[in-house]
């Protein structure tokens, strides 16, 4: 028999830092709206405000009078590209499409990432004297050299006074050149602001923010709630609006020819930025699909084949289609689909844990090209 001799040290380390990284694909590897190959996930990004591009990611923004616009695009890096300094062959690329060097006072734009407040209200403690430390780090490549915003954002709801935000800054150094940055934020102590565990329509998230462009009035100077930076305070959206990045930020989005880049992003507990929590492609998708699924992976789209959803009959003049999702998602999702063969949905019982599509006047047709989509916003 042969003996084999365990290291308690190593266990224990281990098991430490089994899940601490606190966002979902922080190496960009899962994009379901490319099927995970390099290519554009959406343009006129801006235009079309907050909503999440790749997975887990959104990207938004106000653009106003001032006319600026971008395109995501899921990137894939070469060795010589980023690959061999950052070690993440996937990024999160920010295509600046039209540029204007002078701002609107309304914009901004960001890369956010929303997280359930029951994934982090039992491993944070915000609301209580005992409200721990959270270290963010990632990798960025910019043409705009400078100082930029990244933040925190506890969401209670949508209301007034119920937002909590907490904004740092960093400095890009040298241009088009991938840099690591870190930054660690104190915990929450407010006991009006402990997580929000409540099932409310408002949906209720954690969140942290990149920012890429903020005019005068976005600027945290600009909010009467604000003291400083590093500092929680309760944004209750005065004049309307939110105040989302530090004094100073620069203009990202100043020419046509920039670019932003990110990846490798990491939020974990504690004061020191560890090692990147690498995992494996299933178990990113995985959880993914608690938030988006998207059908025909590897066949596709099209009315053929490879891609259609029968219906089942329900009854000689009835049809419906079903499909279990992989995992619950984190609400009933928002479906899309084209429909084909001349059923006409007139009603759609789509539930958290599979989808349900039913027509009571055809029991012969199909669906394709179809997604559900349960992001957080």
């Amino acid at each position: 028999m042969t003996l084999i001799k365990i290291n308690p040290r190593s266990t224990i380390e281990s098991m430490k830092s089994t899940n601490k990284n606190l966002l979902l694909n922080g190496d960009f590897s899962v994009c379901q709206r490319t099927e995970h190959k390099p290519g554009t996930v959406e343009t006129g990004v801006v235009a079309a405000s907050n909503g999440v591009r790749i997975d887990r990611w959104s990207v938004g923004g106000n653009a106003t009078t001032s006319n600026i616009e971008c395109d995501v695009l899921y990137h894939e890096t070469t060795l010589a590209g980023g690959f061999a300094t950052t070690g993440f062959r996937n990024a999160q690329l920010i295509d600046v499409t039209t540029g204007n060097a002078t701002l609107d006072a309304g914009n901004y734009v960001f890369t956010q990432q929303r997280i359930e407040t029951k994934n982090v209200a039992n491993r944070l403690y915000y609301g209580r004297p005992i409200a721990k430390s959270i270290t963010l780090s990632f990798w960025v490549r910019s043409t705009v050299t400078g100082k930029y915003g990244v933040s925190l954002i506890n969401r209670k709801d949508a209301a007034s006074s119920y937002r909590r935000r907490n904004i740092m800054s960093y400095t890009v150094n040298v241009s088009n050149t991938w840099e690591k940055k870190s930054v660690t934020f104190v915990g929450d102590t407010d006991s009006n602001f402990g997580l929000d565990l409540t099932n409310s329509t408002q949906n209720p998230y954690f969140a942290v923010a990149w920012h890429w462009v903020a005019g005068t009035n976005r600027v945290a100077s600009a909010s009467s709630e604000y003291t400083s930076e590093g500092v929680w305070y309760t944004d209750t959206l005065s004049n309307g609006i939110e105040f989302v990045a530090p004094d100073g930020q620069v203009n990202g989005f100043s020419s046509a020819s920039n670019n932003i880049y990110l990846t490798g992003c990491q939020l974990e507990i504690g004061t020191v930025a560890t090692d990147f929590e690498h995992r494996t492609f299933q178990s990113q998708i995985e959880d993914c699909h608690r938030y988006l699924f998207v059908s025909n992976h590897g066949n596709t789209k099209t009315d053929s084949q490879g891609g259609q959803y029968y219906t089942n009959m329900y009854t000689t003049s009835a049809g419906q289609v079903m499909h279990q999702f992989p995992t619950v998602m984190s609400k009933i999702p928002t479906v899309t689909y084209t429909i084909a063969g001349g059923g006409v949905v007139d009603g759609n019982r789509t539930r958290t844990d599979g989808l349900y599509l039913y027509d009571s006047t055809d029991a012969s047709w199909r669906i394709y090209n179809w997604r559900a989509d349960a992001e957080l916003g």
